[in-house]
C-alpha cells in the first residue's frame, strides 16, 4: 500500500525525525499534539491500466508540517521536500514536487506549512 510505503520512507529520513520525533500521522494531527508534527494523505489518484498489468497509478499526495514556530513549520517541509522530491524506488513509489503554501490553524494555535507531491506507483 502507498500510505504504507509513504509512512516508512518518511519516519525513515533523519532529516525529518531529527525534528519530528516519531511525530509522524497519517490523515489527522492527533488532539493534544504540541511538538512539531507532520500530516499525510491521499488527496486523490488516477489510474491508468493496460492490457497486460494492472497500470500505474498517479496520486496526490498532501504533507502537511504542523508547528508551534513557523520557522519550525517551513524548516519541517523544507526536509520533507529534501527527502521526497525526486526520490523514486522501483519497488515502491516516485515523487515530484507539485506545490506549496503556509496557513495557520487558528483554533490550534499552529502554523502549517503544506507541500504536495506527485507520486506514481504500481496498481
Amino acid at each position: 500500500m502507498i500510505e504504507t510505503d509513504l509512512y516508512s520512507v518518511l519516519s525513515s529520513a533523519t532529516q525529518i525525525t531529527t525534528i519530528t520525533g516519531t511525530n509522524i500521522y497519517p490523515v489527522v494531527l492527533p488532539i493534544n499534539t504540541t511538538a512539531t508534527a507532520l500530516t499525510y494523505r491521499i488527496v486523490g489518484t488516477i489510474t491508468d491500466p493496460t492490457l497486460d498489468t494492472s497500470g500505474l497509478v498517479k496520486a496526490r499526495v498532501q504533507i502537511d508540517c504542523w508547528a508551534a514556530d513557523y520557522n519550525d513549520a517551513v524548516t519541517l517541509r523544507a526536509a520533507v521536500i529534501s527527502v521526497l522530491n525526486g526520490y523514486e524506488n522501483a519497488a515502491t513509489f516516485a515523487a515530484q514536487l507539485l506545490n506549496q503554501s503556509d496557513s495557520f490553524a487558528q483554533d490550534l494555535l499552529r502554523y502549517i506549512a503544506t507541500v504536495e507531491f506527485f507520486v506514481l506507483y504500481d496498481l
